[in-house]
């Protein structure tokens, strides 16, 4: 689903990342994880494995599994491969608990203080491979890991530019993704992610779009630091039947729910179903005199989104 050629930045790892990868690491790998670590076919991978070059079983459901420490052993006697070394720090352990996902997570903030795109790349591809939902990799793996990288920032651990480097690295995967997914259906309903003043860029505009392209709307990513001015004008000339607006920073509270105010009623008699989401933690008593609710996480937004989507299909 995921490309797996790109770039890669140096990545040598802090010693706590190191023991949990030592100590937690499963010894077992797939044939698809190993090919797409290597950047080759799988059927070259299970070629390898029928020549005894690298050791593998079979599990009692017919499935064959590799040995961690002969694909590495592999990688040593062939290093004419030209293969990504920091592939195999990794973990590949996608498990369905919680702690699977912190472990993402922790992996995920290693590869972004690196900028290795292609650990990046493996970390979302994998857990996509194990039946994780694209929101949930990208609210407890993707910006969760963002989460930190700026904690950090703020206490001047890392410099600033590694979150924009960071983030420009997500926004390709964001497009590598979207691409991968098919065509929504031409009579699908239309929808529109855009952010208001406060985006420091397009990534949390871009993954909601990718999220909704994902469930069957006609998704576009309309920009960012759009006024609510703009907005009116945008619903009122292309009446989508969904707006998402991201929200990450409010200059005046008062002044947003003055003009989120306006833009309500322009919304509902244009049938646009308004979604408000973003970093931003909004004061509940202050939607609920607008009948409004805002969505604190992408999982939240695609349930609203689902049920949305159904309405109008019925």
């Amino acid at each position: 689903m995921l490309l797996t050629n790109g770039s890669s930045g140096e990545s040598n790892g802090n010693e706590k990342s190191q023991r949990r990868n030592e100590s937690e690491q499963p010894s077992d790998l797939t044939p698809k994880q190993v090919a797409r670590a290597m950047g080759v076919s799988e059927s070259s991978v299970k070629r390898w494995c029928d020549a005894g070059l690298i050791h593998s079983t079979v599990t009692a459901g017919g499935h064959r599994r590799l040995s961690l420490e002969s694909v590495q052993e592999f990688l040593k006697t062939n290093n004419h491969l030209n293969i990504d070394p920091d592939i195999f720090s990794l973990n590949f352990s996608f498990g369905k608990s919680e702690r699977a996902l912190e472990r993402g997570k922790d992996d995920f903030v290693d590869a972004y203080l690196h900028g290795s795109e292609s650990q990046m790349r493996q970390i979302i591809a994998d857990y996509l491979d194990a039946g994780r939902a694209p929101a949930v990799i990208f609210d407890h793996i993707l910006f969760a890991a963002r989460d930190e990288i700026r904690r950090r920032i703020q206490i001047g651990k890392v410099d600033p530019y590694v979150d924009r480097f960071g983030a420009e690295i997500c926004l390709r995967l964001m497009f590598e993704l979207r691409s991968g997914f098919p065509s929504p259906k031409t009579t699908a309903p239309t929808a529109f992610t855009a952010s208001l003043d406060g985006a420091t860029d397009a990534l949390r505009v871009d993954t909601a779009d990718v999220l909704l392209y994902h469930q069957g709307w006609k998704s576009r990513a309309v920009g960012t630091m759009i006024p609510f001015q703009q907005l009116e004008l945008l619903i009122r000339e292309h009446r989508p039947d969904l707006l998402y607006l991201d929200v990450e920073e409010i200059r005046s509270f008062d002044g947003f729910f003055r003009e989120l105010a306006q833009l309500i009623p322009n919304a509902e008699s244009h049938a646009t179903k308004l979604i408000l989401g973003g970093t931003v933690r909004f004061d509940d008593e202050r939607l609920r005199p607008l009948a409004f609710t805002a969505v604190p996480e992408f999982e939240t937004l695609l349930q609203q989104a689902q049920k949305e989507f159904n309405r109008l299909r019925h």
